[in-house]
């Protein structure tokens, strides 16, 4: 499963970013804006950072949610239009993620274990919300199931996805103190959001291996 995940991705990802070329620039150029405005303005300015991290999270949803009814679209060979019931779909998804977020950094506040577990095991719940084809609600609940037929492989990618993200954060402060940091934001960002689209089509093979 991992293999053929991989080689699906690996496969895809140019004509995926081709064909989303406009989530592409605008992830692209979203994220470079962020992380100057973070790393030249946002320093004590506590109101500023809150704010721009509301903003960051609601657009990195936005087009995370995109990408992934565009990868599930190409698995399932779909042509229905991604934006077909996609905004009732979106509240849901993000509702979701909110309270993933919340079991996770709850579990881990609490003890290291319950966080871990929330961690891989909750991990497919937004996607099933994604899904056209899942008509449930129960998407924690299915999401469990799926993360027990391969727990080895959703623990990597759940765990590799949260170093992706933390390594995104701990580059910013070496990149603010660089001779050229709007350079390395820009090579960052690009890097950083040609993972998350590859991600996305890893990801949703995965899903789709497991749903069967």
């Amino acid at each position: 499963m991992f293999k053929n995940s991989l080689q699906f991705g690996s496969r895809n990802l140019v004509k995926f970013v081709l064909d989303n070329y406009i989530y592409f620039i605008l992830f692209l150029a979203f994220s470079i804006t962020v992380d100057f405005l973070r790393t030249s303005f946002s320093q004590g300015n506590v109101t500023f950072e809150q704010i721009l991290a509301v903003v960051e999270l609601l657009f990195t949803y936005f087009i995370t949610a995109a990408l992934i009814r565009k990868g599930l679209q190409i698995i399932s060979q779909d042509e229905t239009s991604i934006y077909s019931n996609f905004w009732g779909r979106f509240f849901i998804y993000l509702r979701v993620n909110i309270v993933y977020t919340l079991f996770f950094l709850g579990g881990v506040f609490l003890l290291v274990l319950p966080g871990l577990f929330a961690l891989v095991f909750l991990f497919y719940a937004p996607l099933l919300v994604l899904d056209p084809s899942y008509k449930d609600d129960s998407y924690f609940k299915k999401s469990i199931e799926l993360a027990k037929k391969n727990k080895g492989l959703t623990a990597f990618i759940a765990v590799f996805s949260l170093i992706v993200m933390g390594l995104d954060f701990a580059l910013l402060p070496q990149i603010k103190d660089s001779q050229f940091p709007l350079l390395w934001i820009s090579l960052k960002s690009i890097i950083m959001t040609a993972i998350d689209f590859f991600m996305v089509l890893f990801n949703v093979q995965v899903y789709w291996q497991l749903k069967k």
